[in-house]
């Protein structure tokens, strides 16, 4: 069975509270701001434009990407029956992976399909609490009324984040049936910097 691009934003909308903003919060070190805004331009430059209009590949070469092995793609994704292709790229502010991918096999389609399970995602590591939701935000509602599309509230939650099993922060953002963009950040393991990946995924009734 396979669910309108809307209905799986309305399913995650009732387990997801909608995104606070953290008010108290201390603002970031200008090195963690650096960082944050190196990461929020490579996944504007990268997957909402460059990827949307094939170019992704020159667009890496142009930040002297490495092109990414087969095993090294899959690791990234923890997903054996993805496709796809990926470079590292190594910016002013910190490292950063950019990963193309598409869906799965045939056998392993999932129930829930979002235009073949495309997507583009751009991922670093860093310390916790980097403010990446609230630049997030403003990159997807310029890319939104660039695109004339309209934009839903983003859904989120910050957790405790336990190493390996649950996120220090998830959210889920739509556009219509235009686009979703899925944002986390993950301790893989104690002791290790945290993992900030960010999704872009196009809806399933328009292109890329």
């Amino acid at each position: 069975m396979k669910l309108h691009f809307g209905v799986l934003a309305a399913g995650l909308a009732v387990v997801i509270a909608p995104a606070a903003r953290a008010q108290d919060a201390a603002p970031p070190s200008p090195d963690q701001a650096a960082h944050v805004a190196e990461f929020l331009d490579i996944y504007d430059k990268g997957c909402l434009h460059a990827y949307r209009a094939g170019t992704l590949a020159t667009y890496a070469d142009g930040l002297q990407g490495r092109k990414l092995s087969r095993e090294e793609f899959v690791g990234l994704l923890h997903i054996e029956e993805k496709t796809g292709e990926g470079w590292a790229v190594t910016g002013k502010s910190g490292s950063y992976f950019i990963l193309a991918s598409q869906g799965y096999e045939d056998v392993m389609r999932p129930a829930v399909v979002l235009d073949n399970n495309e997507a583009c995602t751009v991922l670093t590591t860093g310390p916790l609490d980097m403010p990446v939701p609230d630049g997030l935000h403003a990159v997807t509602a310029q890319f939104a009324a660039e695109s004339n599309v309209k934009l839903g509230a983003p859904a989120g939650a910050k957790m405790p984040g336990r190493a390996g099993v649950s996120p220090a922060f998830v959210e889920l953002q739509m556009a219509q049936d235009s686009f979703m963009t899925f944002a986390y950040a993950m301790l893989p393991r104690l002791n290790a910097p945290v993992e900030y990946r960010i999704d872009f995924r196009p809806g399933p009734t328009r292109k890329k």
